[in-house]
């Protein structure tokens, strides 16, 4: 660093201590808040205190002026009373026309108003001079006595002496009395309010609310207002009180000087520390350039500082590469909810399917057979067999999603492994990728989450496909699953399933990072990094293991190793291929879709059962209420009563059948509804309904005890 370099130091060095100020001064930005806060709460506490005390001024003004009307009417002579000038009595006429006035002076409304009077009252009114008085009125022998107290400057200083705020008496919009002072200290009085706070007068009725008026030397101003009403109730005058803004500065800045100075001070030092930390910046600099002459005296003790520099560019180089690897997270992390939403559309478009595959398959299995010829028979095994192929296609759909209950039952990997290559179908045929599988046909069943290993099965598949595909535009892919007989560490055996390709293989230094989360060799976009790593968590929750290798012909494979697990289920099980129950059964069939009620009806009197049905969840009960039936069979949504209420009730009311219900699932289940089959285990009947699904299911509920089949 030569010496040229140094004003760019300077510079540094001078703003760093310009953003050290100003974070002093910001960190005790939120001090002023606070006492910013308290003090316009407590100037606000004052306005409304002298308010209500205004208030009861105006209130004991009304009730003396009432009382000594009512005191004069009773009076021989009234104007004899009047003994302050202040006070004016007036006696009129029962029809308004004025008898006399002790001070000359008189009220122009009192004439159209007293007419309208028959017992004493009170109000403030303007007299013929423009002043506001507060004004009693009392009937006297066909006559009515008018005393009028009027409102002065006298009555504004003593507010202000108790209240230390500013107040006006308004006759009108016209500002009569007021302590408030203009430009060059001159008086508001004979200002007149806006229209727009007249008008509002009635809604801003003692609400603290900022003013502005043009001649006030202190704008804003925080403000009540106190309308004044006549005898007649309507609006005569207004009362305001409050105070400036200004007022609100200087108490702050006479609160603040303690943190002001400690605020100064630690400016001050944060220069005088600048100052020092630059002069002995420049100097090492200066040493530093003489640093490679070993004789220099000085070149000694700078290769600490040397270090120093060269640390805080390997920090610098650090921070830039967390930074990019930051912004590709993020990017992963767009790509993962985007393909979220897509299984979630997947999901949702499969679940619409269910319902006319179910009439399909229904209407196929009724249609009799007997008197058809050959081609039509043919035609109708067609029909069939394309619609159960539909059916477990939706079925992978929907599991994959992640849409149906997730939890450990018995599983047959065989049958998980040629859904997921269904699944796969239409993506191979595109990328020209031919698909085997060779499947041990004895692989035991093993309790395992069937949603998750389908899931590591589909990562693993699809993995291999886009690396073919991505190669050279074709491919292979092989599917094996073997049985290995009981060892140490498996005491039932294992099942080995194994992914081969014909692809471009793994390179080494990518095999090492294969299954780290967010690793991919993958195009920005074209995936998330998350696959193998979620395969890799799933299986090892399974107690297994994944591994992959290279193949020695090319191409990769990767292997999944679980223990076979012997648990037997808790109420719930995958089905398999059960025989048709024996026996004819009584069962309830209760669903608000008489479309699947119909098919379900026909499917169950084919096997001889006695069936009563019920549209309704509220039909449903009353029958259980009448007959003990063998088998309930209610759909989760039903009208006037859901299928998780009645099983409710029958918990409650007929115990003995709650472990003869299998609900019917139509589409998508809400949380609530997948809490309440984890905790009460309850099986699902899900669409499609197959006949042979239908009689494992009720094979598997009248006769719990029977092992499930191998697979």
């Amino acid at each position: 660093m030569t010496l040229r370099r140094q004003p760019s130091i300077r510079r540094l060095l001078t703003l760093f201590s310009i953003l050290a100020a100003l974070v002093i001064m910001g960190s005790f930005v939120p001090v002023a808040a606070i006492d910013w806060g308290r003090i316009c709460d407590n100037r606000e506490q004052e306005i409304v205190s002298g308010y209500q005390y205004a208030r009861a001024l105006i209130a004991e003004r009304l009730v003396s002026a009432r009382r000594l009307a009512e005191q004069v009417a009773l009076q021989p002579q009234p104007t004899a009373v009047s003994s302050s000038p202040s006070i004016t009595v007036l006696i009129l006429n029962a029809d308004g026309a004025l008898v006399s006035s002790s001070s000359g002076r008189t009220l122009p409304r009192l004439a159209s108003l007293l007419p309208h009077f028959s017992d004493p009252a009170s109000g403030i009114e303007v007299d013929d001079r423009g002043t506001l008085v507060a004004v009693g009125v009392a009937p006297r022998s066909g006559q009515w006595v008018v005393v009028a107290l009027p409102f002065t400057a006298e009555d504004l200083r003593a507010i202000r002496d108790y209240t230390d705020l500013d107040s006006s008496f308004f006759a009108g919009q016209t500002r009569v009395l007021t302590t408030l002072k203009g430009a060059h200290d001159a008086s508001l009085a004979g200002t007149v309010m806006p229209d727009s706070e007249w008008r509002a007068l009635a809604t801003q009725a003692g609400r603290l609310h900022w003013g502005y008026e043009a001649d006030l030397s202190t704008n804003p101003y925080l403000q009540v207002q106190v309308p004044l009403y006549g005898l007649d109730g309507s609006l005569t005058g207004a009362f305001v009180i409050g105070r400036s803004w200004g007022d609100h500065w200087a108490l702050l800045l006479q609160q603040a000087w303690v943190w002001l100075a400690i605020a100064g001070a630690c400016i001050l030092l944060i220069v005088l520390l600048t100052l020092a930390l630059r002069h002995r910046l420049l100097l090492a600099i200066e040493r530093l350039q003489h640093s490679q002459d070993p004789s220099h005296p000085e070149s000694t003790g700078l290769a600490e500082l040397d270090g120093l520099l060269r640390t805080m560019n390997q920090l610098r180089v650090e921070h830039t590469a967390l930074a990019q690897k930051n912004e590709c997270l993020s990017e992963q992390l767009i790509q993962a909810q985007t393909l979220a939403t897509l299984g979630q559309l997947a999901a949702g478009v499969a679940h619409d399917l269910n319902n006319p595959l179910t009439t399909i398959m229904g209407l196929a299995d009724i249609i009799p057979t007997s008197g058809l010829d050959a081609d039509t028979r043919r035609d109708l095994t067609v029909i069939r067999r394309q619609a159960e192929r539909s059916g477990r296609i939706v079925r992978g759909l929907l599991t994959f999603a992640r849409r149906q209950r997730a939890e450990p039952q018995w599983v047959a990997l065989n049958d998980l492994i040629m859904q997921t290559l269904e699944l796969l179908t239409y993506q191979a045929r595109v990328s020209n990728i031919r698909c085997e599988s060779d499947l041990d046909s004895d692989l035991p069943l093993t309790w395992a989450d069937p949603s998750q290993m389908q899931q590591v099965l589909f990562n693993l598949m699809n993995n291999a496909m886009q690396a073919m595909s991505t190669a050279h535009g074709r491919g292979m892919l092989r599917v094996e699953s073997s049985w290995t007989p009981p060892s140490a560490g498996a005491p039932h055996g294992r099942i080995a399933i194994r992914v081969i390709d014909d692809g471009p293989g793994l390179a080494e230094e990518v095999l090492q990072h294969l299954f780290q989360p967010y690793f991919t060799t993958k195009e920005p976009g074209a995936g998330t990094g998350l696959g193998l790593a979620i395969a890799r968590s799933v299986v090892q929750r399974h107690s297994g293991r994944i591994w992959a290798e290279n193949r020695v012909e090319g191409g990769a494979v990767f292997c999944v190793e679980l223990p076979v697990t012997p648990e037997p289920p808790q109420g719930l099980s995958a089905f398999g291929s059960t025989p048709s129950p024996g026996g004819a059964c009584n069962i309830l069939l209760a669903d608000s879709d008489p479309q699947r009620v119909s098919q379900l009806a026909r499917v169950l009197r084919r096997q001889g059962h006695f069936l009563s049905t019920a549209g309704d969840g509220l039909l449903a009960r009353s029958k259980m209420e009448m007959e003990t039936f063998d088998l309930v069979l209610c759909g989760l949504q039903m009208s006037r009563l859901d299928g998780p209420d009645l099983y409710d009730w029958a918990r409650a009311q007929r115990p003995e059948m709650i472990s003869r219900f299998i609900f019917l699932a139509s589409g998508e289940l809400n949380p609530e509804t997948e809490a309440f089959l984890q905790a009460t285990r309850v099986l699902v009947l899900w669409p499609p309904f197959q006949e042979d699904m239908v009689n494992a299911i009720i094979a598997q509920v009248l006769h719990p005890n029977d092992p499930p089949a191998c697979h």
